[in-house]
């Protein structure tokens, strides 16, 4: 019979990983009608900007790695966008 024991120290900090994929499309409209694409980027209202860069060889479903980039100032609308955002994947 197995059991387990505690650790005698505790485990190594990792760095959090997101993992999923986010079609930018799809999120614009998971948002509203105020978000708008722009040069690239979707814009969220007046102060917040998301734009998906990184690897090209992540589209057709390859592996790859992106990154999802939110700028804005540090308003309510910047934490919901960004709290939205976080639940399109899961962490790891």
């Amino acid at each position: 019979m197995l059991s387990l024991q505690p650790l005698s120290t505790p485990p190594p900090p990792h760095e959090s990983v997101l993992v999923g994929d986010l079609k930018m499309a799809n999120f614009k409209q998971f948002l509203s009608d105020e978000v708008e694409f722009a040069g690239g980027a979707l814009r969220c209202g007046e102060y917040v900007t998301l734009r998906k860069i990184g690897d090209a060889s992540h589209k057709g479903g390859g592996f790859g790695t992106q990154q999802i980039v939110i700028k804005g100032l540090l308003c309510e609308d910047y934490y919901k966008i960004r709290e939205y955002l976080y639940s399109q994947f899961y962490l790891l």
